[in-house]
């Protein structure tokens, strides 16, 4: 009962639902890390190259942005001109 209220509250209110479980943060600005950003959130560069692997990007070079998304997965965007090819 309360999870559907839960959600009711954050379905109809965007500000509590970026207060409450966060929004997206720019981790990999034009590929440079944010290391605020991954000390804030207790991510590690081993982490960090982990979760970039998976995503297919083996160089900072190859990224103009990633987001590290509320669930805690990375989005990244990788650069039309890509330098390293």
């Amino acid at each position: 009962m309360i999870k559907i209220i839960f959600d009711i509250l954050i379905y109809r209110y965007d500000k509590l639902e970026k207060f409450l479980i966060g929004d997206k943060t720019v981790i990999i600005d034009k590929g440079k890390i944010n290391k605020v950003v991954l000390k804030k959130n207790k991510i590690d560069m081993n982490q960090l190259s982990e979760l970039l692997r998976k995503q297919g990007v083996f160089l900072l070079d190859e990224i103009d942005q990633a987001y590290l998304e509320k669930d805690g997965t990375i989005t990244v965007k990788k650069r039309k001109n890509n330098p390293s090819k």
